[in-house]
């Protein structure tokens, strides 16, 4: 059997612990946050979320990185999640970066509302995004790619109707998605705009939030056999001339 087990964790668990032991056992590697960042740097894939799918193409444990979103659903992938008494893990942590409890304490505190505040976001995001209808990009002249990263921004920036400087990043940024998406025409392809929103989104942030996010330094297409419209050639994510 392929077995591939994915690790997701509370912060101060000790969850690489108990991977690098699973691995000794189980007699596969284990992966994490550095292996899988040098592999997109070094290798020719298109996002971390390719990277995952290789790996788990073969016995393994990943390490956090959304592997259990990414391969949700495969019959050979179990998810693991580990938690532990908020005490064990404020020792823990005093233990690992040789801080007094209270600082520990605080790191402890900090680095879990940010995580409860990234999976409420992600909640938000999914939530509007199912609400927009397919096809708007040709229908309504707006595609749902640029308005995904609208709805990004909005959420970062807790946007409404009546806020001010908020709104307007928001819709700046669906607007500069949507020309980047618009200038290299149609036919459609959700991955082609999906790609280019992104990119988009990484570069409006970083301007206008002082925010730097991730982004390979090339992104290359794996779907191009699989769409009969693809722009081949003319689209700047197309992997190889020489694709069939």
């Amino acid at each position: 059997m392929n077995l591939v087990l994915t690790i997701s964790r509370r912060f101060g668990t000790g969850a690489g612990v108990i991977a690098e032991e699973l691995s000794r056992r189980l007699d596969i590697p284990v992966y994490d946050k550095a292996y899988i960042e040098h592999e997109l740097e070094d290798e020719n894939y298109a996002d971390e979320a390719e990277v995952i799918r290789e790996l788990a193409s073969h016995p393994c444990i990943i390490l956090g990185r959304c592997a259990s979103e990414i391969l949700k659903g495969q019959g050979n992938v179990f998810n693991i999640y580990v938690c532990a008494d908020k005490e064990d893990r404020i020792q823990r942590i005093m233990k690992k970066k040789d801080l007094p409890y209270e600082e520990a304490r605080a790191v402890l505190d900090e680095n879990d509302r940010a995580r409860a505040d990234y999976e409420s976001a992600l909640e938000e995001m999914k939530s509007r995004g199912s609400e927009y209808p397919g096809g708007s990009c040709g229908l309504w002249g707006c595609c749902g790619a640029a308005v995904s990263a609208g709805m990004f921004m909005s959420i970062v920036t807790k946007a409404t109707p009546l806020t001010g400087k908020s709104w307007g990043l928001s819709n700046r940024m669906t607007a500069e998605a949507l020309k980047a998406i618009g200038e290299l025409g149609g036919p459609r392809c959700c991955k082609r705009n999906s790609f280019t929103a992104a990119a988009a989104a990484v570069k409006y942030t970083a301007e206008n939030l002082g925010i730097e996010m991730e982004l390979p330094e090339k992104i290359q297409c794996e779907f191009s056999g699989e769409n009969r419209e693809c722009l081949r050639k003319r689209c700047p994510y197309y992997r190889d001339a020489n694709w069939i």
